[in-house]
């Protein structure tokens, strides 16, 4: 696989086929999936958007702990995370379960990121999701180590060290439908990879 450079620094995986499946046989108790799909690096303007998505997808309120998890038993423990590099990145849902139903659970999630990618989260999702956001920030902004720490990050990943005032105006000016527009973008690609660890 490598990375490619794309017009306006946009990033571009090339030579991943369509979908990439790892699987490995451990010793464990439980089976741990994780799906992943290609996104774009720290400094893109989609990160706040992915970010929020992110929030939304990743607590005891979100769809995917009520439907998979409360709904259906599928899972021990489920939500999403993003890694976010200098030249590419990649936002990934995972979850535990039972070895047994390691299979119906796989499909599950994918419908659930179909469904994510055709119809967005809900105004709710959305409304609560950066609600929470601001609020960590403005607990964050109550420690000057914290401050110092961010800002000296930020200048090294080129953002510069004023990117948290930045990102703060972001995120109260973006709106229901950008936020939707870049699930779409993402969840909709046919080039994910999907990893699972199970003792069978």
């Amino acid at each position: 696989m490598r990375v490619r450079r794309g017009r306006r620094g946009a990033l571009f995986l090339s030579g991943m086929g369509e979908i990439i499946r790892r699987e490995q046989i451990a010793p464990k108790e439980q089976a741990v999936l994780h799906l992943a799909f290609p996104t774009v690096p720290v400094a893109h303007p989609d990160q706040i958007a992915l970010s929020i998505l992110d929030e939304a997808l990743s607590d005891l309120g979100s769809r995917l702990f009520i439907r998979i998890r409360e709904e259906l038993g599928l899972a021990y423990f489920v939500g999403t995370s993003q890694f976010l590099g200098l030249e590419a990145g990649y936002f990934f849902f995972y979850l535990g379960t039972d070895p047994a139903k390691r299979r119906e659970i796989e499909t599950e999630l994918l419908q659930e990121v179909a469904n994510l990618a055709q119809k967005g989260i809900t105004h709710e999702e959305f409304a609560r999701a950066r609600a929470k956001m601001q609020s960590q920030d403005k607990l964050e902004q109550q420690n000057p180590s914290q401050i110092a720490y961010a800002a000296a990050l930020d200048e090294l990943f080129g953002l510069g060290y004023a990117y948290g005032q930045t990102r703060r105006d972001r995120i109260a000016a973006i709106t229901f439908d950008e936020v939707n527009a870049v699930a779409a973008k993402y969840f909709s690609s046919p080039h994910y990879v999907l990893a699972t660890v199970s003792p069978e």
